[in-house]
């Protein structure tokens, strides 16, 4: 037990098979495994080491000499997390630990009894034995246990080393969740590895946050190029704009120093009807500046529940923190509606909750738009607090025209009989009205299988449009 434990891993690592749609470097994570598993064993060599001390108060009360492993294969994921967050001895325990319930439970062996049922064996490491999977989940007293035993001094330093200077929790990477009946307490809440980073250190593969209360948003993504944009030259000049703080935000930082006066946040508004391409331009903003758009629903923020929307705006920016991710609350009235009168407790805490909205905007790192198609329904007290509002009007003639060009698939066309500038100026629909249109006459071509739009499917298509508006021809 006492010797260098560096010395005790020589054991084989089986190798990964399998495939999968991207090419997969499994020489590299055959050698993160071993990296992993020398990780694994370390962890079970100190949770034996604690309780052989037991029976033994004075030993017990010593702090553990963690002596963490070598790492043998820099190159690997493990090992660059490791290195790019500077984790001593202390963080690489929290990491290992957080990350064995979803890679190899079986390390926490030793802390549970399975005669009686699934149940903890000693109190003292604390966690919380899962019995529906019979697992053993870790908890911040499991941790501190583990490297303190019964110094109380050490345990003291240790819940505030990791509750407010570790980074790993500071950047919501492992992060507490409620679980048991005892959760009331931060040390009795469980130690959680996200998902994302269990992919990440385990496969080498990125994964996106799962969709789910506690972060309501799906990735957006766009086929479309930024020339395929048909909008006013001053709302293109609006965005543009937008586009060169996200690419310049970084060096203006680094240039003003950490007392500079320009703020994180930008805070923008699109506005305009249904259907002007709010969300293609968001998305584009995303795909030009290499970001990642989540387009947020709405209707899993919002809550009857007095204070509750707070909370769950509160998770979702938590979540969204740090990761420079382009936030798009489309249809955002039906959350930032006119707060100013206060009539009873509902209104009261509206507002509220509309405060910490416009903080947590503003200090937010990534970029954050807000969508709506009336921005008369926004109280003015907020819109001026936006650093961009982006006018999306219904297309002109010509933008229509420029529209039904763009907007036509590649191996399509328009027969040339159709006067497509009379189309255009007699027929007042959005890019959102044209793209429906399109696919309805792509059907009907594909049928006759000529590839050709025809004036008859045209028309027909734009009757049907015009009808979800109660409109006729």
């Amino acid at each position: 037990m006492e010797k260098d434990f560096n010395k005790t891993l020589n054991a084989p690592i089986n190798e990964f098979t399998g495939k999968g749609k991207e090419k997969i470097d499994y020489d590299l994570i055959g050698k993160n495994g071993e990296v992993l598993k020398r990780e694994l064993e370390w962890l079970k060599f100190l949770i034996k080491k604690r309780i052989s001390y037991f029976d033994d108060d004075e030993m017990n009360s010593l702090p553990m000499d963690l002596n963490p492993p070598v790492i043998v294969h820099k190159e690997t994921p493990y090992a660059k997390f490791i290195e790019r967050y500077e984790l001593d001895a202390y963080g690489r325990i929290l990491l290992i630990m957080t990350l064995a319930p979803a890679y190899h439970p079986e390390v926490f062996s030793e802390l549970v009894e399975r005669e009686r049922g699934f149940r903890l064996k000693y109190d003292e490491f604390g966690g919380i034995a899962e019995n529906f999977c019979c697992q053993f989940l870790p908890t911040l007293k499991t941790l501190i246990y583990l490297i303190a035993g019964s110094n109380s001094s050490l345990t003291g330093q240790l819940y505030t080393r990791f509750i407010e200077e570790n980074i790993l929790i500071e950047e919501q990477i492992i992060i507490f969740k409620e679980i048991g009946p005892d959760s009331d307490r931060v040390i009795n809440l469980e130690l959680k590895l996200i998902p994302e980073f269990v992919a990440h250190l385990t496969r080498n593969r990125e994964t996106l946050p799962a969709f789910n209360s506690n972060f309501p948003a799906k990735l957006i993504k766009s086929r479309y190029e930024w020339d395929d944009l048909v909008v006013t030259h001053f709302t293109r000049e609006r965005l543009e704009l937008i586009v060169d703080w996200v690419n310049f935000k970084d060096k203006i930082f680094e240039r003003q120093g950490p007392q500079g006066k320009v703020k994180d946040g930008f805070p923008a508004l699109f506005y305009g009807p249904p259907g002007t391409g709010k969300t293609m331009a968001a998305s584009l903003i995303g795909k030009l500046t290499n970001r990642q758009v989540f387009q947020i629903d709405l209707s899993m923020v919002v809550s009857k529940y007095i204070g509750e929307t707070e909370k769950n705006l509160s998770r979702l920016f938590d979540k969204a923190e740090k990761k420079d991710w382009i936030l798009f609350f489309d249809e955002a009235d039906s959350l930032f509606g006119k707060r100013g009168v206060v009539k009873d407790a509902h209104d009261k805490y509206a507002n509220q909750e509309m405060s910490y909205l416009l903080q947590r905007m503003e200090q937010f790192t990534g970029l954050t738009i807000l969508a709506t198609n009336f921005d008369q329904n926004l109280d003015p007290a907020m819109t001026r607090r936006f650093q961009a509002k982006v006018y999306f009007p219904r297309p002109t003639k010509e933008e229509r025209l420029n529209l039904w060009y763009k907007s036509l698939s590649e191996g399509y066309s328009y027969d040339p009989d159709i006067l497509m500038e009379k189309i255009a100026e007699r027929f007042d629909v959005t890019g959102a009205n044209i793209a429906n249109i399109l696919k309805l006459c792509c059907i009907r071509a594909e049928k006759r299988g000529d590839g050709i739009i025809i004036a008859k499917d045209l028309i027909e298509a734009l009757r049907i449009e015009y009808s979800k508006e109660n409109k006729t021809l």
